[in-house]
């Protein structure tokens, strides 16, 4: 029965990746795969519908914009992720093609011509729209400017960006360790939170991103862990902090297991 049982897995999973290629081969849409996926259950299988060429962006469901050829990923920004982020990977964008003196410079420079810098601000105006999502772009769809365009988005958004930095530090301070998730999660969770800081140019010295981690931790489960830190130290270092308390709690879960 066992026999019987392995051969019929082994034919459903067969005609589920013929049924996959045909739908491959014929389908228009990543999207379509991705329901036929879903459709069928086929957990195994994983699409990452992020990188494109310009021509083929589906602002429906794609959020990232490859520009030209791989040499970039730009996530599209909607208003709600990190603007000063996207504007840094907008800049690279733009210096890979030499088409960042569009963006930078109020005025043509003298060595080029009109004609020239006329291409220079399309292409790059093109560049940056094709980075905003469809209902962003009608703020500055007819605009032959990339100066104007970044002003304009800078005027929309450069306050939420101030408003972000607040609420981020104030989310930093009150971080907690979650229990109810592993300590790789809660770290990954920590440092996100400082790189998010970090692209807004917080700075957050590293002694202070040591003690943060540690205020983090309760007293009662942690106090002989900390004190070690703290007690006769003249500095804190946060790389040894962090390994310190990853390699604690493995120590802690291998006790576990073995008792």
């Amino acid at each position: 029965m066992a026999t019987v049982s392995v051969i019929f897995d082994y034919i459903s999973l067969m005609i589920c990746i013929i049924m996959l290629i045909r739908s491959l081969l014929f389908s228009s849409s990543p999207a379509g795969v991705e329901r036929f996926c879903t459709d069928l259950q086929v957990k195994s299988i994983k699409f990452d519908v992020v990188k494109f060429e310009m021509a083929e962006v589906n602002q429906a469901t794609v959020k990232n914009v490859n520009i030209y050829q791989g040499e970039i990923d730009v996530v599209k920004f909607d208003g709600t992720n990190n603007f000063d982020m996207w504007k840094c990977e907008v800049m690279d964008a733009l210096t890979l093609s030499n088409l960042e003196d569009a963006l930078l410079l109020e005025n043509k420079p003298k060595e080029i011509s009109e004609k020239e810098w006329d291409r220079m601000n399309r292409t790059a105006c093109r560049v940056i729209r094709s980075c905003l999502t469809e209902h962003l772009k009608y703020h500055v769809m007819n605009e032959t400017s990339a100066r104007k365009i970044w002003d304009i988005l800078e005027d929309m958004f450069l306050s939420r960006s101030i408003e972000n930095r607040l609420h981020l530090k104030r989310r930093l301070y009150r971080f907690r360790l979650n229990k109810r998730i592993s300590i790789g999660e809660n770290m990954n969770n920590y440092n996100n939170l400082l790189a998010d800081l970090a692209s807004l140019k917080v700075v957050i010295e590293d002694e202070d991103k040591a003690l943060v981690l540690l205020s983090s931790l309760s007293d009662e489960e942690y106090e002989t862990f900390v004190l070690p830190f703290i007690n006769g130290k003249k500095s804190l270092s946060y790389n040894k902090v962090s390994a310190a308390l990853v390699n604690h709690e493995l120590r802690k879960k291998d006790k576990r297991v073995f008792h």
